[in-house]
């Protein structure tokens, strides 16, 4: 796609919380709970760890990204600094990355609301979700970024809601147990139950869960101003 058929519509509050909202997702919190569930507390490790992969990468990304905003993003940059053939392998592992990863994140929305709907199988929610994906993905780049600012917001919004109500659950003001501290964290076993190599194993699912990282670096095409926005998105 050359330059001059890009809308470049994207604000800077579009990336930026794309680059917060994009990683939070259904699977997000069920990969998590399965994550701390073989960790333990020692789960934090796995996240500090991941997270620095992920951050290295990104960083670099940002730096092709701002130096070359083009909607063909990694796969046009493999191609020009490596070669075709990688090229093709990276864009055809991330397509089909993709196309295994939206499944699970609707399979996985429909568990979580059949739990609070179970009138409604987890089929329906997870077809019906997929329905809404679809369309939204079909939006004009402009009315895409301003819709994925607000969801986005709504899913940070429920993350900080969840992170207050279990400080509120261990100071023993909601629920009729009293003061928790960390004696239910760390009863169990210890900081880390199952030993240290959990901490190693449960980072696949950690890196999993921050997939979405990388759309910065796909949307740099359509922001309207890349130097300033991809910066402050990626950090």
């Amino acid at each position: 796609m050359n330059e001059q058929s890009m809308n470049r519509s994207l604000k800077n509050r579009h990336l930026q919380m794309i680059s917060l909202g994009g990683i939070i997702g259904s699977c997000y919190f069920l990969g998590a709970g399965y994550a701390i569930e073989q960790a333990g507390p020692a789960i934090i490790l796995s996240y500090l760890f991941g997270g620095a992969i992920v951050l290295c990468v990104m960083l670099c990304l940002a730096e092709l990204a701002v130096a070359k905003p083009i909607s063909g993003s990694f796969v046009t940059y493999a191609r020009e600094n490596i070669s075709s053939t990688w090229a093709c392998g990276v864009g055809w592992a991330y397509w089909l990355n993709w196309m295994a990863y939206v499944p699970s994140e609707m399979i996985a929305a429909g568990i979580i609301m059949n739990n609070f709907v179970p009138a409604v199988s987890q089929l329906w929610w997870a077809i019906l979700f997929g329905l809404l994906v679809t369309v939204i993905n079909l939006f004009h780049v402009d009315n895409f970024g301003e819709s994925e600012f607000w969801l986005s917001m709504i899913k940070i919004a429920a993350l900080v809601g969840f992170c207050g109500v279990a400080g509120l659950i261990v100071c023993g003001l909601v629920g009729d147990q009293g003061y928790l501290g960390a004696k239910v964290l760390l009863s169990q076993g210890g900081f880390a139950p199952q030993g240290y190599w959990p901490i190693v194993l449960t980072m696949v699912i950690i890196l999993v869960n921050f997939q979405g990282t990388e759309i910065i670096g796909l949307a740099a095409g359509e922001c309207k101003d890349p130097a300033k926005s991809i910066p402050i998105a990626v950090r």
